[in-house]
């Protein structure tokens, strides 16, 4: 993968990549409509909330994780494994959202 994108967020089951690279979220748009769906209505609207940030993130674990499609984690199976510091979550946000470095 490509690991000037990615970043490391741990969980309650183990730590799990996130990449929101232009090609996986075409992808994901060409396989995974609904999904990408949400992901741009929040992208267009604005992160209001903590489950908006999640949101964002659980897409960009589907977009690290596409070749592993279908065995992935669930939506609500992601939110049942993800630890409860609402610090941390923006923290991934924002890594996620910053340019990467190379």
């Amino acid at each position: 993968m490509e690991n000037s994108s990615v970043v490391q967020f741990e969980m309650k089951n183990g730590t799990v990549d996130l990449t929101l690279n232009f090609y996986r979220l075409n992808q994901l748009r060409a396989k995974h409509k609904e999904e990408y769906k949400r992901y741009q209505k929040i992208n267009s609207e604005g992160v209001k909330t903590d489950l908006d940030a999640v949101d964002v993130i659980y897409v960009a674990y589907l977009c690290a994780n596409l070749e592993k499609m279908p065995d992935v984690m669930s939506y609500e199976e992601f939110l049942m494994n993800v630890k409860e510091s609402r610090a941390r979550i923006w923290q991934v946000y924002g890594a996620l959202n910053t340019d990467p470095k190379n």
